[in-house]
């Protein structure tokens, strides 16, 4: 007892000594270096002190990124450029934890999958189109790190450490918590038109109609986001008190999705709405239950939309945003554009983010994009990029559908098709958005991807059990 007291003293003064030593360091790095590169020192190590566990600091991160990954909050910037930002910090730190564990023998690394070996086939091709091709090299290496290589070390991250189930739901009421914090600042914004978080880019007002951002630096991302965490929602109101639900759950959670649906609202995105709408459809079919009731709704809202629909015509809302065909068009002629592009070098693209930059010295257009995520990998990195690509979603929508076949539980069977959901979200907004190159977009989708991956190894194994048992009783 004594000696496991003195250990506990022991163990508070080194953690002291470390914060006194950090504290130190940081003040010398504050007078003579960066004083933001001080404040991520002294708070990785607090983090680290405190938190103790990889997980626990992989599950802080992604409750914060939201609030904390824009530019302005950078430690360190060169040029403008982001350099050591909240996000690169952490991951890394936590990407180099975890190989450090790896190579002690103290935690075990699940094998590489085919998801994997296609994003490692993806890069090589970015890289090699950034290299020799990209007109801004600084401004396509960074679209690579932040969209693409920081997604995939938080996809492996969330493979490997968020394992068993404890961990598992704290991950679900992060994601729970990140969901209602944005729905909340999204519509403070929304009836304001004030931008909590008007840095470098503000609200923006597209067609007469303000989008509201959130805490990013773009609307897409907002709503993209908001969606997936709505299926989350939805997988904690259905799994909850062991899928018991009560009159005050269904209160709970009717509050919160009508949160989450006037926050995406609000974002006046059709691409998303109807996204939103297919996923939801998709659940609905899936698991063949409450299907009288949305026959039901669809039948009363058509009651009440029939013979109402000359006045609904009538509303701005009908004529200037939900059947808005200026906009339409203006995609279409973007998506010719693309398809002209490609046809200049349909091998290897016109090179990696060269699309803006080639609208800049044609049309004067700058930071425009191809509003397609399949597109855009075709014009930008030809055949090759984009067929690797599409490869890669088909494996995604396999593991997917394997893991919904091997589902073994409740909880299992729900969180897989959740997982269909949130695929089929967003594979939809990306045929008329880039949001495959969205870095707010890819941190969250590839956490999600990660986690559900890593839930597989543990049907795998059964799988291969009950196969093995039937093989011995044979």
């Amino acid at each position: 007892m004594i000696t496991s007291l003195y250990r506990i003293e022991l163990k508070d003064w080194v953690n002291i000594f470390v914060i006194i030593f950090s504290s130190l360091l940081s003040g010398i790095l504050i007078v003579y270096v960066n004083a933001g590169v001080a404040i991520g020192l002294f708070a990785s190590v607090v983090m680290y002190l405190y938190l103790k566990k990889i997980e626990n600091i992989f599950l802080m991160w992604l409750l914060l990124s939201p609030l904390l990954s824009v530019d302005y909050f950078s430690f360190l910037s060169v040029a403008n450029h982001p350099i050591l930002t909240f996000d690169r910090v952490i991951i890394g730190a936590l990407f180099l934890f975890i190989l450090v564990e790896a190579t002690m023998k103290r935690r075990t690394l699940q094998a590489m999958n085919r998801v994997e070996m296609i994003m490692i086939i993806l890069f090589a091709i970015i890289i090699y189109s950034i290299t020799f091709d990209t007109m801004d090299k600084i401004s396509g290496a960074r679209t690579f790190i932040d969209s693409f290589l920081f997604p995939f070390m938080i996809y492996l991250l969330a493979k490997n450490i968020i394992s068993d189930e404890k961990y598992f739901n704290k991950f679900i009421n992060v994601l729970l918590i990140v969901g209602i914090y944005l729905s909340l600042i999204g519509i403070f914004e929304g009836f304001t038109g004030r931008d909590l978080f008007a840095f470098r880019e503000g609200l923006v007002e597209r067609s007469g109609w303000l989008r509201i951002n959130g805490p990013y630096k773009d609307d897409v991302s907002f709503g993209v986001n908001v969606s997936i965490c709505l299926f989350i929602a939805l997988y904690k109101f259905i799994t909850g008190n062991n899928g018991e639900i009560t009159n005050r759950r269904k209160v709970f959670y009717s509050l919160i999705f009508g949160l989450f649906v006037l926050a995406i609202f609000f974002n006046f995105y059709r691409g998303i709405w109807l996204a939103l709408i297919v996923g939801l459809l998709v659940w609905f079919f899936i698991r063949k239950r409450g299907l009288n009731k949305l026959a039901f709704s669809i039948i009363l809202l058509t009651v009440i939309i029939v013979p109402n629909f000359n006045k609904i015509r009538s509303t701005r809302f009908f004529g200037g945003r939900l059947t808005y065909i200026d906009t339409i068009q203006g995609r279409l002629d973007t998506f010719d554009e693309t398809i002209y592009l490609f046809k200049e070098n349909p091998i290897k693209g016109i090179g990696f983010t060269n699309f803006s930059k080639i609208q800049g010295s044609q049309y004067g257009i700058h930071g425009g994009s191809q509003h397609n995520t399949f597109l855009r990998f075709l014009s930008e990195t030809g055949i090759l990029g984009a067929s690797v690509f599409m490869i890669f979603v088909l494996f995604l929508f396999y593991y997917g559908f394997k893991n919904y076949r091997l589902s073994r539980g409740h909880l299992n069977y729900e969180f897989s098709i959740i997982f269909l959901c949130i695929l089929i979200i967003y594979s939809v907004t990306m045929i008329g958005l880039d949001i495959g190159f969205l870095d707010s977009v890819n941190k969250l989708f590839f956490a999600i991807v990660g986690v559900s991956l890593g839930k597989m190894k543990n049907l795998y194994q059964l799988e291969r059990n009950e196969k093995y048992s039937y093989f011995i009783k044979r």
